[in-house]
């Protein structure tokens, strides 16, 4: 039977050799390159909803202004306007829970004082974040936008 010689640990060998530190390396960054594509995702993803958002609303205030300005529309049927307009340019491009969330959210304000025109649109939804970006340690990230349109009349 051959004899087993306790060894001791090979601390200056494993020091002194190179090989595999590639993989070392590569096993250690990792998690932060994942992390950082996640986040490079999530600010991605964020940054569309919200231009989308901000277009929407930009359109919808500009269409109530010019209704109201032109006399074709009364302040009530301009603020259903925007809700419309807003809620028909979403439709196509969000989710069903961000849709919903979104018509929850909007808030449509008409003001047509003495010569002066004011739509304001605000609103916004939740965008879940990918699960590769734990920055921050939220699930989710929340879209806020805001338009404020104003014409003055001469008479």
């Amino acid at each position: 039977m051959p004899q087993i010689r306790p060894t001791k640990w090979p601390m200056p060998l494993l020091i002194s050799n190179r090989a595999g530190n590639v993989g070392m390396v590569f096993a250690v960054a990792l998690p932060f390159l994942v992390a950082g594509v996640g986040a490079t995702v999530d600010y991605v993803t964020i940054a569309e909803d919200r231009q989308l958002l901000q277009e929407a609303f930009d359109a919808a205030a500009m269409e109530a202004v010019s209704s109201l300005a032109s006399g074709k529309a009364s302040t009530a049927d301009a603020e259903r306007q925007a809700r419309s307009f807003v809620m028909s340019a979403v439709d196509a491009e969000l989710a069903d829970i961000e849709r919903e969330e979104v018509r929850t959210r909007l808030s449509v304000i008409v003001n047509a004082d003495a010569g002066k025109l004011d739509v304001r649109i605000s609103g916004g939804f939740t965008v879940a974040r990918s699960p590769f970006s734990p920055f921050g340690g939220y699930a989710q990230s929340s879209v806020s936008v805001a338009r404020l349109a104003s014409a003055t009349l001469s008479r």
